[in-house]
């Protein structure tokens, strides 16, 4: 699946092999509650992903991308938290995903050529509902690239 993607944007592999520079352990059970978790517990990290995600699909990368978001940003919580510690948490991980899936600098390139939302998702290999997430955080809320 990389060589569809350019230079700049990560693969699937480039995002097991972070899990694994982590010392992250990724499996893939059933799971009823959600696509995937993130799981901090005795200073290791653990993600469960769901069987039902198809291997090297724009939906794997996202969701991986996402647990990934969780363990680079220590952001954790636990099942009892907070509603606002919860959001925050789930906003940081959402945030480190979209900079590793759609570097901005790529993104305004392919806009300013004109591309459609649908060529925008083919080309970074992740859904339109997840380009709209990007542009909704790097041009209404002014994230910044890295």
């Amino acid at each position: 699946m990389c060589s569809t993607l350019s230079k700049n944007t990560i693969c699937n592999d480039d995002l097991h092999r972070l899990a694994v520079g982590k010392g992250a352990r990724i499996d893939y059970a059933p799971l009823a509650a959600a696509q995937a978790v993130a799981v901090k517990y005795g200073g290791q990290f653990f993600i469960g992903l769901d069987y039902a995600i198809a291997e090297n699909s724009p939906e794997e990368r996202i969701v991986l991308a996402h647990e990934l978001g969780h363990i680079h940003t220590d952001a954790f919580y636990g099942m009892r938290a907070p509603e606002p510690v919860r959001k925050r948490a789930e906003m940081l991980a959402e945030r480190w995903a979209v900079k590793q899936l759609v570097p901005k600098a790529e993104l305004c390139s392919l806009l300013a050529q004109g591309k459609e939302s649908w060529e925008l998702a083919e080309h970074f290999n992740v859904t339109e509902d997840f380009m709209r997430k990007a542009c909704y955080f790097y041009f209404e809320c002014g994230m910044q690239a890295k």
